[in-house]
């Protein structure tokens, strides 16, 4: 979190949806005041907001090939596989109450671009994620 205007906190009163945030234990050690700082900025918004702090990882520990850092390995299966679920129940959560089955076109190309995966049949279960993921590794 900084001062400038791009900060993630100060971007907040722009926003109208929900989000969910998964924060790597080492970045909540770097920098342990973001979450509140977010936290406070959603409240101050309205706007619905999870925060959580994954014990026992590194940053990108959600990404299955990421290298190892200093001998460790990033990827941790059984927190990624935790915060995976959170977001796809935010997904399904938010997809259900909005009834716009043109959001799934949009979810599909952003899973795409951040994973490489195709999503390519509604509605999207943990199970055909997890599908999609492991053909894109």
């Amino acid at each position: 979190m900084t001062d400038k205007p791009d900060s993630p906190h100060l971007l907040v009163p722009k926003m109208k949806a929900q989000f969910y945030f998964g924060i790597a234990a080492s970045d909540d050690e770097r920098e342990p005041d973001a979450k509140r700082k977010l936290a406070d900025a959603f409240a101050a918004a309205h706007l619905p907001a999870k925060i959580e702090v994954y014990e026992g990882t590194l940053h990108g520990w959600c990404v299955k090939d990421m290298p190892s850092r200093e001998g460790q390995p990033v990827y941790n299966e059984a927190q990624a596989e935790r915060a995976w679920k959170e977001l796809l129940a935010l997904f399904k959560r938010r997809w259900s109450e909005s009834g716009a089955v043109p959001v799934a076109a949009a979810l599909a190309n952003a899973v795409f671009a951040a994973t490489g995966a195709r999503l390519r049949t509604v509605p999207f279960t943990p199970g055909r994620m997890k599908a999609a993921l492991s053909a894109a590794s």
